[in-house]
């Protein structure tokens, strides 16, 4: 007969024992965690670097994770090590001005759940089940926050608005709230938005509904959040988690390649891995001839990973800043281009101009198939 020894036991949560055993026995092991990136860590687009977005559509900043507001360059984005026990990065967004918000404005952090990666939670059935969201904050400023997980804004929409308190000044707390699934409403499906959480930084009036409760309508939050009311105001959030059920588990911790291939099917680009696209630099571009007898010229691109959707092209001269283009390395000149032919898992491109014979054509790309 073997008998098993332990010496420890740690819990997965922080829970207690009891509450970690009917979290595992309730659910799976992994991909428990629907959200993408919810540790901050994959940044493919700008790196470590502050973005202040200066337009009105989702500013897509940390993957995954956009900063949206109908009103421009109020607020930055970053990457940042400022982070809780047990994670390396957050996303810290700061206030630029003390912005009073009327009814009509907004301003959130949020994050997009693919509606097919959620059939399982059966939303908009009589089958729907609890969800749990849990999320590590920050903030220079007390008090009373909101936020919303909701479906796409449109007609008609679904919302479920929650308060949330920051207790002590820069300082990290951990939260949880747990969801009662809902029964109804038109829930989207296929590659469509599913489950968007919202951390509210201070949307007017216009968007506000009762706490706690599922909303027909596009909410944001009970209330306004303190954020982008206050010049400097800094906000930071990590370790955010959705999950199926009503206890609040470990955050899942995956490898970093792994994340990367999920952030990918949504965005991705040629640059070695940390280069802001745009910058000049040779490493990863795409090359090749044109013709010997005609000049044309013509290289078909497979992305890295399936896109959610038929992405939005960009092409960058590798030589050049900031410049979109084709580079004939021969003659030093920046073409024009054309991607066409464009689907999920690739597409045909080539420069646009009088190209010379058996010339070598470079550049860079950026695919982005967001919602």
């Amino acid at each position: 007969m073997s008998t098993l020894r332990v010496d420890n036991l740690t819990t997965l949560s922080g829970n207690g024992i009891a509450a970690d055993i009917a979290s595992v026995s309730g659910a799976q092991l992994s991909n428990r965690n629907k959200v993408h990136n919810g540790d901050m860590r994959i940044s493919q687009r700008y790196g470590t670097n502050a973005h202040t977005p200066s337009t009105t559509t989702r500013n897509y900043v940390i993957d995954r994770w956009a900063y949206w507001s109908n009103q421009a360059s109020k607020a930055s984005v970053q990457q940042v090590t400022d982070a809780p026990a047990g994670f390396y990065n957050s996303a810290k967004c700061t206030s630029l001005s003390a912005h009073t918000a009327d009814s009509g404005h907004w301003f959130g952090y949020l994050t997009t759940i693919e509606a097919q990666d959620i059939y399982d939670l059966a939303q908009g059935t009589a089958n729907a089940k609890n969800i749990t969201l849990s999320f590590y904050v920050k903030s220079s400023i007390t008090g009373t926050w909101a936020a919303a997980v909701r479906t796409k804004p449109g007609s008609p929409s679904r919302s479920y608005p929650f308060n949330y308190t920051i207790s002590s000044a820069n300082t990290w707390e951990r939260k949880t709230i747990t969801i009662p699934g809902s029964t109804d409403g038109t829930w989207l499906t296929g590659n469509n938005e599913g489950i968007t959480i919202w951390f509210d930084l201070g949307t007017g009036s216009g968007f506000h509904a009762t706490a706690n409760q599922w909303y027909s309508g596009n909410a944001t939050g009970p209330s306004a959040s303190p954020f982008i009311a206050v010049n400097g105001a800094t906000w930071l959030v990590t370790g955010v988690q959705l999950e199926s059920g009503d206890i609040a588990t470990s955050f899942e911790h995956r490898n970093f390649n792994d994340e990367l291939t999920r952030c990918q099917r949504y965005y991705e680009h040629s640059y070695n891995y940390g280069t802001t696209p745009g910058t000049a630099e040779n490493s990863g571009s795409v090359m090749f001839l044109t013709n010997r007898n005609t000049g044309t010229a013509h290289t078909m691109l497979r992305y890295v990973v399936r896109k959610r959707s038929t992405p939005t092209l960009l092409s960058y001269s590798p030589t050049q800043t900031d410049t979109t283009g084709m580079r004939d390395l021969d003659n030093s000149t920046t073409y024009n281009y054309t991607m066409n032919r464009n689907g999920e898992t690739g597409c045909t491109a080539y420069p646009t101009g009088n190209l010379g014979l058996g010339y070598f054509i470079q550049f860079h790309y950026t695919a982005d198939a967001e919602f």
